[in-house]
């Protein structure tokens, strides 16, 4: 399982809409192909708050299916027309999750 990470900064009238920014996200990003889950989150202290507004947790089986996601036409028409316009600034990882140990 590979989960991608997004940390994205807002512009000051991205910030003013960060709830309904959230909400879009999970069916948006949701809707390509090879995307497992969406999860959203906000900064839960001052130190977060200071560097970024929303964490966008995206999970696929594979890197394969991340770098499918990554050119899709569902993905690329989301951020054009949902994110770029209200991002300043944006951080992508992918790890890949290990299996928890038993006992």
């Amino acid at each position: 399982m590979i989960t991608r990470y997004i940390f994205i900064k807002l512009t000051e009238a991205g910030l003013a809409d960060r709830a309904d920014l959230a909400t879009a996200c999970v069916p948006g990003l949701g809707a390509v192909p090879g995307v497992r889950a969406v999860q959203v989150a906000l900064p839960a202290d001052p130190d977060s708050a200071h560097s970024w507004d929303l964490c966008l947790k995206v999970r696929f089986d594979d890197i394969a299916a991340v770098q499918a996601y990554v050119p899709h036409p569902v993905h690329r028409a989301f951020v054009a027309d949902v994110l770029a316009p209200v991002v300043a600034c944006k951080r992508v990882w992918n790890f890949e999750e290990l299996p928890l140990a038993e006992g």
